[in-house]
């Protein structure tokens, strides 16, 4: 996917080159940006192509998000201890009241 897609107006695949466009596309995993009215209005990628995208996709998506649960995971932590550590000041605070030091 180091081309770029080639642009293909929407006229030609009613004019009967759809079946060769997907031909090519299969064939040699080719992109193809479909254009209506010079503006464009689709992208046409083999099945292979999309899977491997959509295999990347997910692999990110994974990866983002066990970097989230591990950050998350840390900033529950770090609450964790600063709720013992207020604790145990209180704690100690009251010890202090009660024992006089």
């Amino acid at each position: 996917m180091d081309k770029i897609p080639e642009m293909i107006n929407i006229s030609q695949l009613n004019r009967g080159y759809a079946g060769k466009i997907l031909e090519d596309v299969k064939k040699n995993d080719s992109v193809k940006v479909i254009v209506k009215n010079n503006e464009p209005e689709a992208v046409l990628i083999s099945v292979k192509l999309y899977n491997e995208m959509a295999a990347n996709s997910f692999k990110q998506r994974v990866t983002e998000a066990v970097k989230e649960h591990k950050a998350f995971g840390s900033l529950h932590q770090y609450a964790k201890n600063a709720d013992r550590d207020a604790e145990r000041k209180a704690y100690q605070e009251m010890l202090n009241k009660k024992y006089g030091k």
